[in-house]
Parts: C-alpha cells; sequence; structure tokens
C-alpha cells in the first residue's frame, strides 16, 4: 500500500490514540490588519485570510507581504511592514517559537531571512510603531542587484517550531565534560572526522 497524506494522518491518528506517538497541536496566531492592508485587500481583490496566502493545509506557514514599497540594497538588511499585529501563542504542553523564513521565489533572488524569531508571547500590537504600520520584519539581501517589492508582494513567511526549553548548567570548566562524541576532543568548528 502507497503511504498517501490521508492514511499518514490516519495512521498518526491512530499512533496518537494508543499513546504511542502525541502529536503537536495546531498553533495559533491572532491577527488584526493595519487600515493599509485593509485597503490593499480591497484594491487586490483579497479577503483578510488571503493576505496570508495559505492555500492548502500542509502549507508550512503563512505569508508575509509588504504594505509599502521596499528596496533591498545589495548587502544590506532591510526592514518592511507586514500591515498586521499579532498575538502568538502555544498549544497547552508545547513550547513554539515562531520564525521568519525565506520564501522559495525571494530565496533564488538572493534575499534571507534576517534572523527574526519570536517567543511564543510576543504581541506585536505592543509596539506604537507596529500599531499603525503593522509587524516589522527583515530581510538581508546576497546579491548584487536591488530587489525591489510592491505594497501587496509577498517577500516571506511565518513557520511555527518547536522549540525544547534549553536547559542551562553552570559548571567549573570543561576538563570533567566527556568528550568522547564522534567529534573527539578537538572538535572546536569542526566534525573531528578525517
Amino acid at each position: 500500500m502507497a503511504l498517501t497524506f490521508e492514511n499518514m494522518e490516519a495512521l498518526l491518528a491512530a499512533l496518537e490514540e494508543a499513546g504511542v506517538v502525541t502529536m503537536p497541536p495546531q498553533a495559533s496566531i491572532k491577527v488584526v490588519l493595519t487600515e493599509e492592508a485593509q485597503r490593499l485587500c480591497k484594491e487586490l481583490g483579497l479577503s483578510p485570510e488571503q493576505w496570508f496566502g495559505r492555500k492548502n493545509v500542509t502549507d508550512a506557514g503563512i505569508d508575509l507581504r509588504t504594505v509599502y514599497p521596499v528596496e533591498f540594497q545589495p548587502g544590506e538588511v532591510t526592514p518592511f511592514y507586514t500591515g498586521f499585529n499579532a498575538e502568538l501563542y502555544s498549544p497547552k504542553h508545547f513550547n513554539l517559537a515562531y520564525k521568519v523564513t525565506t520564501r522559495t521565489g525571494t530565496a533564488l533572488m538572493g534575499l534571507d531571512r534576517a534572523a527574526d524569531t519570536y517567543d511564543q508571547e510576543f504581541r506585536s500590537w505592543k509596539s506604537p510603531e507596529y500599531a499603525s504600520h503593522g509587524w516589522k520584519c527583515s530581510m538581508v539581501n546576497h546579491s548584487d542587484e536591488v530587489i525591489k517589492f510592491q505594497p501587496g508582494d509577498r517577500i516571506a513567511q511565518l513557520i511555527a517550531v518547536i522549540s525544547p526549553r534549553l536547559a542551562v548548567e553552570v559548571v567549573e570548566d570543561f576538563t570533567l565534560l566527556d568528550d568522547s562524541g564522534i567529534r573527539g576532543a578537538s572538535s572546536y568548528l569542526g566534525s573531528g572526522l578525517k
């Protein structure tokens, strides 16, 4: 039997019901579009939900559009406003981080995200700057060309990722730690493999 998306869902549901595997519930984000984004939705013939571009339940994230013209200069980090404010949430028993990632098309142009990571309690509307223009994200242009976008263009996407809590252990020094792992004793910036 071929494994399809439909029978994969059924299999995972059965495993979860049997207590073999626990699937994380859906992440949640509440949004309010700015006045400019609402105007652009009308101009572009988009519903408020279509502003975020999710067409399929299997889409990894939601699209982040710009509400203003933006030019990404070569080698520079440039912010853009998304036209919405958000409250991020995590389902019970799961710690999520929300990350801005590059869309395939913008990555092929030479754009990359500028390390935007947001905790689950992030509330963009609490910033006076964001309240009127929307959440601000940043991208870096690795190409040699100026890359331009017009209002309503999709630039990046927002995804939710499971983020285990990091436990910090303070030690006196590292001489007492086991260095027998795959990297070996001299593993600074390398695998230690020859």
